[in-house]
């Protein structure tokens, strides 16, 4: 319920910052950004209250978040879906919440962009990867995100949440 209820500050402030900056630069897609943002908290309000939501719909949640994120890092960030018409359920929130992560603990530049993959295999998860790119000070981390997720399919009685840390990559993978 923690995780369900929690919208990070940080990411609504830096959205804001954003958002100004377009709306100086081109009214046009500033309306578009405004959308998009209104649309992914709108989400999060109605998924909140469920346990479970189609893949469908949480990749439309991904890619509104990923919208915003490619307003605010330009060529910085690419989020690549591989996901050929999968069907299933998953827990709200878990996607977009790895791909934040990704966001929240790796350098993000044109010069250093930040790929984030989603993918599934024929093995019952959807896997959530980005190549690892460790900021010079990283951000404060509780592990809150990743151990509540573990946590909530552990609850549920689901089966395990994989993650799987190395030099080059960063993956989740998340029961379907």
């Amino acid at each position: 319920e923690a995780l369900k209820s929690q919208i990070n500050p940080h990411f609504l402030f830096n959205s804001f910052n954003t958002l100004i900056t377009i709306i100086e630069e081109n009214p046009k897609v500033a309306v578009e950004y405004v959308e998009h943002l209104s649309d992914f908290y709108r989400s999060i309000i109605v998924y909140r209250e469920r346990d479970f939501i189609s893949l469908q719909e949480e990749m439309e949640l991904v890619r509104s978040f990923s919208f915003l994120l490619q307003k605010r890092y330009e060529a910085g960030f690419r989020l690549v879906s591989h996901l050929h018409g999968q069907t299933g359920q998953v827990m709200p929130l878990a996607l977009q919440m790895l791909v934040e992560n990704a966001v929240k603990h790796n350098v993000i530049s044109a010069s250093k962009p930040l790929r984030v993959e989603i993918f599934a295999e024929n093995d019952g998860y959807v896997t959530v990867r980005n190549n690892i790119q460790k900021k010079i000070k990283p951000e404060v981390s509780t592990h809150f995100g990743l151990q509540s997720l573990i946590n909530r399919y552990k609850l549920l009685g689901e089966r395990p949440v994989i993650v799987e840390d190395n030099v080059a990559f960063f993956t989740v993978k998340v029961p379907i």
